[in-house]
């Protein structure tokens, strides 16, 4: 067995710290700013407290390998433009002491340079799982609000984000890693079952001709853990999968926790009386689709916990996901595209 290179290796929490503290730098943050390890995932984030009554802020240190400096620059120059056009919505990027909005720094005991990025800090609380009906309501206008925005934006910065279409989702060309009819572990009738389930969304995206007005630059990950409340008003942070593909992907994540529980169309409701408040992009036409893009977004999830599933938590999570998944298939199937519970 070959020993794992450098770069494998799982950073120390004291080497990401000492890269974090170098990035400030950078940033022209004050060395005896205060930081606090806020979540170690797809990207390693702290709460950064400058001293005196300066503001506090985030520092992403970016996962190596995850995304190329390009594609976190296209999410960055969104944010900024969001931030002139929806100031308080979401996080402001903040530009190194050089003026990019990236830096790159080393990880003591391996061999990554991580990209680094800093962001205004977002006030305001987490949403109680799965969502009321007054919280899905602001969700769903911060959904419309994005939308418009991704729609007026000429920037060429939006074409850095990756395209994502079903194949992307679902197929060999995998966004996330590995195609879900390539996970290990399930019985040759379950990879069947799927198989025959991801040609029926295949056959309903083809049908529906995929039309322009459906597809945008989205937030891409807009669950309620990257949601925010405060005086009546969503924010929403963790910008990091935002991609262009359709419209429908941001409600069928916001709403997914919902879709699973008793009571789901009062709450499905309530998102799109917000969301047409904003006048967002999605046709109320095309709103009958959602549970179509739910189910593609639970088999992605399945896919991807499994690409993650390297600790017991993540195993077990892995597995909670395949029974969803798979009872999901079957509802989404025999309510012929209506419902996945």
């Amino acid at each position: 067995v070959h020993p794992m290179s450098r770069t494998q290796q799982r950073p120390t929490a004291r080497a990401l710290a000492t890269a974090a503290r170098e990035a400030l730098a950078e940033f022209g943050v004050s060395s005896s700013a205060r930081i606090q390890r806020l979540h170690d995932g797809e990207n390693t984030t702290w709460k950064v407290q400058p001293p005196g009554r300066r503001p506090a802020m985030v520092l992403r240190l970016h996962r190596a390998g995850y995304q190329s400096p390009a594609r976190i620059e296209g999410e960055l120059l969104w944010l900024d433009a969001l931030g002139q056009d929806l100031p308080g919505r979401t996080p402001t990027p903040v530009r190194t002491k050089n003026r990019p909005l990236l830096c790159n720094v080393p990880v003591p005991g391996t061999d990554q340079v991580r990209p680094a990025s800093l962001l205004s800090w977002s006030p305001g609380r987490f949403p109680g799982w799965p969502g009321g009906r007054a919280t899905l309501e602001h969700v769903g206008a911060l959904a419309a609000l994005l939308h418009r925005h991704a729609r007026s934006w000429r920037s060429p910065a939006k074409r850095r984000r990756p395209a994502l279409g079903l194949e992307e989702v679902l197929g060999d060309a995998c966004h996330w890693g590995i195609a879900p009819l390539a996970v290990p572990g399930l019985r040759a009738s379950q990879r069947q079952y799927l198989a025959d389930t991801i040609q029926e969304l295949r056959q309903c995206i083809d049908a529906w001709g995929r039309p322009r007005r459906t597809r945008g630059l989205i937030h891409g990950d807009l669950h309620l853990g990257n949601l925010l409340i405060e005086n009546g008003r969503a924010r929403a942070i963790d910008f990091d999968d935002c991609a262009r593909t359709y419209f429908l992907m941001d409600p069928a994540v916001a709403l997914l926790g919902a879709a699973l529980q008793d009571g789901f169309e009062a709450r499905r409701d309530a998102f799109w009386k917000g969301y047409r408040s904003e006048n967002g992009a999605i046709s109320e036409s095309d709103q009958s689709r959602l549970a179509t893009f739910q189910l593609m977004r639970t088999i992605s999830m399945f896919a991807w916990s499994y690409t993650r599933s390297d600790t017991p938590r993540m195993k077990a999570f892995h597995r909670r996901r395949q029974r969803l998944m798979l009872s999901a298939c079957r509802t989404w199937n025999r309510t012929k595209g209506a419902r996945i519970r």
